[in-house]
């Protein structure tokens, strides 16, 4: 059987709970089939489990994980927070490009993204080309029971908030911003059942 056909098989079986682009998972699994690197990108909202999810495939795969934040706060010596503080979140964007287009240079690695990240310049479009894109799509619920208050020093655009409805209008205004570049990755899947078996699956699949 085929790359194809591999695909074709496994997509019918999950479409109901993924959205997948089928044309690009055929174009992952030539680069694959070909043995040349692979790099996987988790985007989506603040605490909808990108570096969870990320480190889980990583390690089914036996790729290397990176953190994209923890790999800008190296770069400035510094915590994101502590930068908006003093710098502008501009700046701060295009630190991130930077380190984003270093992440190219990497080889069978999964890469859990800032929130913001394919939001700005043409990052999600450079992701799309160099490696395969993954949406975890939360709903605010489900942010807000994963954001407690301890965290709001580590996620600056989400620190100006005082009661329970104030940041859920500032997590609905900043997704409603961001969405249109969160829908253009190549797989959408709801944050809450992640299916980490089939992505994984049909990695190996493809190079078998």
């Amino acid at each position: 059987m085929n790359c194809i056909h591999k695909i074709e098989k496994v997509t019918k079986k999950i479409s109901k709970k993924t959205c997948v682009r089928v044309d690009v998972l055929i174009t992952f699994a030539y680069f694959t089939n070909k043995n040349e690197k692979m790099l996987i990108y988790l985007i989506g909202m603040p605490g909808s489990g990108k570096s969870t999810v990320a480190k889980k495939l990583a390690k089914k795969l036996k790729y290397s994980f990176y953190d994209l934040d923890n790999m800008i706060e190296k770069e400035i010596a510094m915590s994101i927070s502590k930068y908006f503080e003093r710098y502008s979140e501009e700046e701060f964007r295009n630190i991130e490009r930077e380190m984003l287009h270093k992440s190219f240079k990497l080889s069978n690695a999964v890469v859990a993204t800032g929130g913001g990240t394919p939001c700005f310049f043409d990052n999600i479009s450079e992701i799309n080309k160099h490696g395969l894109s993954i949406y975890l799509k939360a709903s605010t619920a489900l942010i807000i029971s994963r954001l407690n208050v301890g965290q709001k020093a580590q996620r600056p655009l989400l620190s100006n908030y005082k009661t329970p409805e104030e940041m859920h209008l500032q997590l609905t205004n900043l997704y409603n911003g961001r969405k249109r570049f969160y829908e253009q990755a190549h797989i959408t899947t709801a944050a809450l059942s992640t299916n980490i078996d089939w992505i994984a699956k049909l990695a190996l699949r493809s190079i078998n």
